[in-house]
């Protein structure tokens, strides 16, 4: 099975393509040339002949998508990136029989007037990725076996497999990132309640979804709310984590000055192993990196 994932020289897709490679033929789609381990590279424009250059795969992971500050700069851009990709994955399934995962975002949920043709900057990043999404589930041809589903995220978190700047403008990266160079984080707002994906659980979802794609029932999966924690309690738990007390990591929550839980959509992912774990290699990777 001939795996590719668009935006793969981006930090969720390159994490992925990386976790991917070990057991499919997998290719990252970019915009420039970027060698990344284990995957061949094909360089495109992303333009509405984009479907084109997909023919020969049997499954496309589609990570592109402008970040919340990118769609905030230039939001006709952004949302028009999107549904360029969301009509050109749509348009190559009545080609051929394929499986698109179409990775977006819980912030889907987000409030947004589809009569105000002004949109606040705020709803900008929810509005694109609602978008997408729309046109993806009302445009996509079923009839010759071909399947797709939504994955919606929350903040993702984890070590980066490319040189991506998005690893830092995630909150949880520069918490832990900051403790290991020994300059932990201000937090100005310790009281606001987030939810983080750790992305050892992205990339496992993706990889359990392979074995058998085009069963897939699920249109739309929500992984995005694995753990829901004030940015406070997020501080302190990573470094409980960083001082080997996961016992004290785990009955954390219970004692809560700050009202954080957790929150567990997917029973698959209940256990807060996974969160562990990732805190545990960030330390263990970036920590060798600054030695």
């Amino acid at each position: 099975m001939k795996i590719a994932v668009l935006g793969g020289n981006g930090y969720l897709g390159g994490r992925v393509a990386c976790g991917l490679a070990v057991s499919y033929d997998t290719t990252i789609i970019t915009r420039k040339p970027y060698f990344l381990r284990d995957c061949d590279n094909i360089v495109v424009a992303f333009n509405d002949r984009l479907f084109e250059s997909l023919i020969d795969f049997d499954v496309i992971v589609n990570c592109i998508g402008a970040n919340r500050a990118v769609s905030e700069l230039d939001p006709k851009n952004a949302i028009e990136i999107k549904r360029n990709l969301s009509h050109c994955l749509a348009k190559l399934s009545k080609i051929k029989k394929i499986f698109v995962l179409h990775a977006s975002s819980k912030h889907v949920y987000s409030y947004i007037d589809a009569e105000n043709k002004n949109l606040q900057s705020k709803d900008i990043y929810a509005y694109g990725h609602s978008e997408s999404e729309k046109y993806l589930s009302e445009n996509f041809f079923s009839a010759n076996g071909s399947n797709y589903q939504i994955m919606r995220l929350s903040n993702c978190f984890g070590y980066a497999s490319t040189t991506s700047k998005e690893f830092f403008n995630l909150f949880l990266n520069q918490i832990i990132y900051g403790m290991i160079k020994g300059q932990p984080l201000v937090i100005e707002n310790p009281k606001i309640i987030s939810s983080f994906t750790p992305m050892n659980i992205v990339v496992d979802y993706i990889k359990s979804t392979m074995v058998d794609p085009f069963s897939v029932h699920e249109k739309i999966i929500d992984i995005g709310v694995p753990y829901e924690f004030s940015l406070g309690d997020a501080a302190l738990m990573i470094e409980n984590i960083f001082c080997g007390d996961e016992k004290g990591f785990r009955s954390y929550l219970c004692k809560s000055d700050y009202g954080s839980k957790f929150i567990l959509s997917n029973p698959n992912y209940s256990d807060k192993s996974w969160f562990i774990d990732e805190v545990k290699n960030m330390r263990a990777l970036y920590s060798d990196r600054l030695e």
